[in-house]
């Protein structure tokens, strides 16, 4: 699922300009338009850059990534904003890929991912429903 394209950004002082500006775009032969997730990486407070961190290559991955948030155990947590079927994602530090949920109750979409500081419950929204939903379980046997 992922290409790693490390792009420099730098960090400009001016507060009326944008915080990042790229050098040059970012474009990839994968570019399906569905969506794409950029790192920082802050080396230093001189140095910073910007990394193409996640990128789908074939249709039955990952659809614009909306809200994210990080796991407990350091995964990413992706919520997806797909208009055909919306779906909670986990990817690890090395970019493999887990489906927690699927949304087919509804049409709504997964929105404000985030964990309980007191044990790894994961709360997420479903947007349109006013719905929150708490889900526990096994995430080692998950991740697998």
């Amino acid at each position: 699922v992922t290409k790693s394209f490390a792009k420099k950004a730098r960090l400009l002082e001016n507060e009326k300009r944008p915080l990042y500006k790229m050098k040059k775009s970012i474009v990839t032969k994968y570019a399906l338009k569905k969506g794409q997730i950029f790192k920082l990486n802050f080396i230093s407070q001189q140095k910073t850059t910007i990394e193409l961190w996640l990128e789908s290559e074939k249709d039955d991955q990952i659809n614009m990534p909306d809200n994210v948030t990080i796991a407990p155990w350091g995964d990413l947590i992706v919520c997806e904003d797909n208009p055909k079927i919306n779906r909670l994602w986990g990817f690890n530090q090395t970019g493999g890929s887990y489906l927690i949920a699927e949304n087919s109750y509804t049409g709504s979409e997964f929105a404000g991912v985030c964990f309980s500081p007191l044990d790894n419950t994961m709360y997420v929204n479903l947007q349109y429903n006013g719905m929150t939903l708490a889900i526990d379980g096994n995430w080692k046997k998950l991740r697998r």
